[in-house]
């Protein structure tokens, strides 16, 4: 038995010595092959992907903290996760919309199509809000919850930005700006409305909300009350000097632009999910 237990040790040793980095001599002094497993690969040498995990940039503040005071858990496996993985989001599925940030600003999808086979759902019309001159370096996540997200993207000088809120389920994304005169365009010609009637002199549409048509599908946009709109060169933009804040939902019909209007304005800054379970009955 001893035997046997000193030859398994011995064969499980073995391609650890076998993938040992070897030393290059120089003179009576030497280097090493190839760089560290934690400097990641190179083209000489594949790397350590789960080393280089340990290095890895995530775009979030990871100073944010909970309500008593201690350093919040990152989700690794959320709806929104794959925003701190890379400098801006493939697909953040906030739900009935698809959001998906870029150096240009926040584009909102309005998925409602599957796949050929049924698999994926797609889109066929967007939003995109940005800024006139406005570029993002990167997005990150700046605070979060249960069913929520903060996305927040700043410009190089870092005194423009815009903050996004994304709350899972819900048909609206929030959007601020500081320092960034927002600016919206579209995936096709946008036709507008106010109520109902389409518009054209969208300067007389000061009551805060607007209903936008984009190929077959209808978004609808708030913001203050008295800000007014210009629409020109296929971009829309707010008349307005100061920040700003921009709210996109998703429509079925244009009677619904008004009945969002009482929830619209009403940004979530936090979601909290709680359970009790009932041990005699097995129930929660």
């Amino acid at each position: 038995m001893k035997n046997n237990a000193i030859l398994v040790i011995a064969l499980s040793l073995a391609p650890l010595v076998v993938s040992a980095q070897e030393a290059v001599q120089v003179g009576h002094g030497g280097y090493a092959a190839y760089p560290p497993t934690a400097k990641g690969k190179t083209d000489a040498h594949g790397g350590d992907r789960s080393t280089l995990m340990q290095y890895k940039t995530l775009y979030l503040n990871e100073s944010t903290k909970t309500a008593d005071g201690k350093r919040r858990p990152i989700p690794i496996n959320d709806w929104w996760t794959d925003l701190i993985n890379e400098p801006f989001a493939d697909a953040l599925w906030s739900y009935p919309q698809m959001v998906h940030p870029s150096a240009d600003g926040v584009t909102v999808y309005y998925p409602k199509v599957w796949s050929a086979d049924g698999t994926e759902l797609k889109w066929e019309s967007s939003l995109t809000v940005g800024g006139k001159g406005f570029q993002a370096v990167s997005a990150t996540a700046d605070d979060w919850h249960d069913y929520d997200v903060e996305m927040l993207m700043k410009d190089k000088t870092g005194k423009r930005h815009l903050r996004t809120t994304l709350v899972h389920g819900m048909p609206f994304t929030w959007i601020e700006s500081r320092g960034v005169q927002p600016e919206l365009t579209f995936s096709a010609t946008p036709v507008f409305y106010d109520g109902r009637e389409a518009k054209a002199d969208l300067a007389t549409v000061t009551n805060g909300r607007l209903g936008i048509k984009v190929g077959d599908d209808l978004y609808g946009v708030y913001t203050a009350e008295g800000v007014s709109f210009r629409y020109a060169d296929g971009r829309l933009r707010l008349l307005t000097s100061g920040d700003a804040y921009i709210v996109v939902a998703l429509l079925h019909s244009l009677d619904e632009l008004d009945s969002y209007a009482a929830y619209a304005y009403s940004k979530p800054t936090a979601t909290t999910v709680s359970w009790s379970y009932d041990e005699p009955t097995a129930l929660i």
